[in-house]
């Protein structure tokens, strides 16, 4: 099992004050590169 990511939730000033847990299922999803590809060029 893979350990719930987290990040630094920071204030106006880019201090920190807190953290937030981001959900495993978003980092293991499988890639579709070539849809990233046409993306990235559609947007060129």
């Amino acid at each position: 099992m893979i350990a719930m990511p987290t990040i630094d939730v920071l204030n106006a000033t880019g201090k920190k004050s807190g953290s937030r847990e981001l959900a495993v299922e978003v980092f293991e999803a499988p890639v579709n590169v070539p849809l990233m590809h046409q993306v990235v060029v559609a947007g060129m």
